[in-house]
This record gives C-alpha cells, structure tokens and sequence, in this order.
C-alpha cells in the first residue's frame, strides 16, 4: 500500500480515537455524550476492522466516497447559510441529497462487486492469519452485509431529513389563519348641553 493511503487511513482511525477524550475537554452534555461516544466508537470500528482484514483498497474507495459526499453537504449547509436571498437553496440542497444518496448506493454496488463476485474469484480462498489472507466467504459475506447495513442506515437519515426539512418549510410557507376580532361598535358620543344653549 502507498504511504499516502496509508497515511489517510491512519488519520482516520486517529480522529475517530481522539474524539472519545476530546468530549470530556468540550464538557459534553451527559445526554449527548452517549450518542457522541457511540458515533466515535463506529467511526473507529468500521474503519479498524477492513484495515486489519486487508480490504484497504475497498475501504479507502468507500471512505473517499463518504467524504465527498458529505463534503458536499457541508458545503450546501455553508451556501444555504450564507444566501440570504434563497436563490440557490433549495437547488443546493436537493443536489446535496441525490449526491449523498447516489454515493450510498455506489458504495452498495461496489462492495457487492468487490466481495461478492471479485475476491470470490481469487483461488487462494482460505484462512491464513501469519500471511494477512482473510478472504473466506464468511469473512467476506459478513463485512458485505455490514456495509449494505451502513449504508441503508446512511441513507434512511438523509431522506428522513429532508422530510423533516420539507415539513418545517411547508410549515412556514403556509399562512396562519387570523381569527377574525369582532368590531366593537364605536359608542356614540353624547353631546352634553348646557341649558344656555
């Protein structure tokens, strides 16, 4: 493996590590502190477990494909933050979406491709740990259907965010009826006359 991909691939487990410490600097809420923890620790693991099964050139693809797409995304929200005028929101934000979706349903197809039918037409297909040959149909059936797992979650938050985002706009768009307030009839206003008149 190229340093560099090696490089990237260290970078990320350490990221993933260091932000189970960091949340104790940054004084997290002990109600997000579960869910932040829990995102760390699969950051970790789905990163850890392709690399000490040697799938390194899967997993750097996926991983490229993650980030871009959620590059992307951040970049949509920064555009969408800084258009004060709304011309290009919802434009971004939907080429967000289907970018991020696309990139989850690519991923889908080529770990099928690359575990299903590439490695299975390898002919050294057994197990042999000193070597780092991991490529057993268990092995490879298991981390398969761990990324299609993945990536169906990934993509069942992207679309149920933009039900979320679409109900707060419909939301807004649509006017509050007033309640229409009874006219007070104005009282009349009595003259008073003096008795020189």
């Amino acid at each position: 493996m190229y340093f560099t991909f090696k490089m990237y691939l260290l970078i990320q487990l350490s990221y993933s590590l260091h932000e189970l410490p960091e949340l104790y600097f940054q004084k997290v809420k002990k109600e997000e502190w579960t869910n932040k923890a829990l995102h760390s620790l699969a950051g970790l693991v789905l990163v850890a477990v392709p690399y000490a099964l040697n799938f390194n050139r899967l997993l750097l693809v996926l991983l490229v494909l993650h980030h871009l797409a959620e590059w992307v995304f951040h970049l949509a929200q920064l555009l969408q933050t800084v258009d004060k005028e709304e011309k290009f929101s919802r434009v971004v934000r939907l080429s967000s979406t289907v970018l991020q979706i696309v990139a989850r349903l690519g991923s889908i197809i080529l770990a099928v491709l690359t575990l299903w039918y590439g490695l299975a037409l390898l002919e050294n297909q057994s197990l042999d740990i000193k070597a780092g040959q991991f490529n057993t149909p268990t092995i490879r059936f298991s981390a398969l259907a761990g990324i299609i797992l993945l990536q169906m979650y990934l993509i069942f938050k992207v679309i149920s965010q933009e039900i979320s985002r679409s109900r707060e706009t419909v939301a807004s768009v649509q006017p509050v009826p007033k309640s229409k307030v009874a006219k007070k009839d104005k009282p009349k206003k009595m003259y008073a006359f003096s008795k020189e008149d």
